[in-house]
């Protein structure tokens, strides 16, 4: 299976990208803030090794051109998938769908 094949099956699967509504979105507590940033000093994050060791092994980018299906459809647009200028740094700490505090 070639790798746009691959795309196509996955975009083509029905199953939506669901995101919280901006007004639901409650800010981090103090104490998950505090242990956020606490980690944040811990952990390499201006190592970026993985992310060069990636790029070493990469064939090629997805393409960012909409593919079409036989009958014409879009079957992977890769700009809905492009950033936000509201994209935040960190992710939001607390995800009710998966367990987490509404704090």
């Amino acid at each position: 299976m070639t790798g746009l094949s691959i795309i196509a099956l996955i975009a083509g699967s029905g199953a939506p990208a669901h995101s919280q509504d901006a007004a639901a979105q409650k800010d981090a507590t103090a104490a998950t803030r505090a242990a956020n940033d606490a980690l944040l000093t811990q952990l390499p994050f201006d190592d970026t090794s993985d992310f060069d060791d990636a790029k070493r092994g990469l064939i090629a980018p997805l393409p960012a051109d909409v593919i079409r299906g036989a009958g014409g459809n879009p079957i992977w647009n890769p700009q809905q998938y492009a950033s936000s200028p509201k994209v935040q740094r960190r992710p939001r700490p607390s995800i009710p769908a998966c367990g987490g505090s509404r704090n």
